[in-house]
């Protein structure tokens, strides 16, 4: 898929616009009823440095600053899973006060026509959905969507639940480790006693992650 694929909201089929998003690696859109969608324009290096780029650092100073830097310098963003890279632009844009969804928004019109999607699925495919509007255009659905034979991911941002559930898993698995680098660790971890983090549900007496 494409950005000239994206035209209208595959949640309510109203028609998309180009909106500011704190990622070197995504387009972001917005439709006209507030729905926030991203394309993923290319994969990170993590798999093949596992661990060689934990202690990059992004020479700045505050967890807003930090988190931002991430995102939009491709030397670092390079590097940045894109699961945690979704939690950073989630802090960022709640601090920025973009309204986010309570609850995961599905893929119900097709982005290249606004025509509703209907499930094509063969019974034999067990890994993705296969989604197909009257006008043929295809889709593949887990986790986003993406066109058949492309490599671009076409998803939601993140809705609150999603946020709450990735955060914690960041910040509580040690499997993740060597994914996570330091200095993102410890400015997430700053978040924890932050108002902005009222969406967690956790409560402020929660010990903190060292």
């Amino acid at each position: 898929m494409n950005s000239a694929s994206i035209t209208f909201c595959p949640s309510c089929g109203e028609s998309v616009e180009r909106a500011e998003i704190f990622d070197a690696h995504a387009e972001g859109f917005r439709c006209q009823n507030g729905h926030y969608l991203h394309n993923l324009r290319s994969g990170v290096y993590t798999s093949e440095t596992m661990g060689s780029y934990l202690n990059l650092t992004s020479g700045k100073e505050s967890p807003k600053d930090i988190l931002k830097e991430w995102l939009t310098n491709a030397r670092l963003r390079d590097h940045l899973n894109d699961n945690l890279a979704g939690i950073l632009r989630f802090l960022l844009d709640h601090e920025n006060g973009k309204a986010e969804t309570k609850e995961p928004l599905k893929y119900t019109y097709c982005p290249s026509c606004g025509e509703k999607l209907g499930d094509v699925t063969p019974e034999e495919e067990l890994y993705e959905t296969v989604l197909k509007c009257k006008n043929s255009h295809t889709f593949l659905s887990r986790g986003g969507m993406h066109a058949p034979g492309s490599e671009e991911r076409f998803s939601f941002d993140y809705d609150e639940r999603y946020f709450r559930m990735s955060y914690l898993s960041w910040m509580e698995n040690k499997h993740l480790a060597n994914y996570f680098p330091h200095e993102l660790r410890k400015a997430l971890n700053s978040y924890r006693n932050s108002p902005i983090c009222d969406c967690l549900g956790e409560g402020k007496g929660r010990d903190e992650i060292k």
